[in-house]
């Protein structure tokens, strides 16, 4: 999801199960595919000024794993020719997802557990006719 992630970068603290950075460049052909941008679309760039994560090791069974996003700022244009998409891979994904719930184990609860928190996302969408944010 990042594109400028490195260990250097990480606040990382195992004992108390935390980690935060500041200032990620996230990928925007992956959140592209994630957020499934209509072709004519394009997520230009994607960028959060601090994030962190939770973790409780020992009671991950109770407490679900906590991510705070501070503040995502989201750049997307209009295009004029639509642009390619990656039907094979998403068709890949899907199935794969799809045998992948024959059982629920543990990882799966821990994942569907998983708390997401957005201080503030800003949408700044243009286009040769106007410009609009959000």
């Amino acid at each position: 999801f990042t594109k400028n992630l490195s260990p250097d970068k990480l606040q990382l603290s195992a004992i108390k199960g935390s980690c935060e950075v500041n200032n990620i460049e996230l990928d925007e052909n992956v959140l592209m595919q994630l957020l499934e941008l209509p072709v004519w679309m394009s997520l230009t760039r994607a960028y959060c000024n601090y994030a962190s994560i939770k973790i409780q090791w020992m009671k991950l069974k109770t407490i679900p794993i906590f991510i705070l996003l501070d503040e995502v700022i989201i750049e997307v244009c209009t295009c004029d020719d639509y642009r390619n998409t990656d039907d094979d891979h998403r068709a890949f994904s899907a199935n794969q997802f799809n045998q992948d719930m024959g059982s629920y184990g543990f990882t799966q609860k821990v994942i569907d557990g998983i708390t997401l928190s957005i201080n503030s996302v800003m949408i700044q969408l243009t286009s040769q006719i106007f410009s609009a944010s959000f």
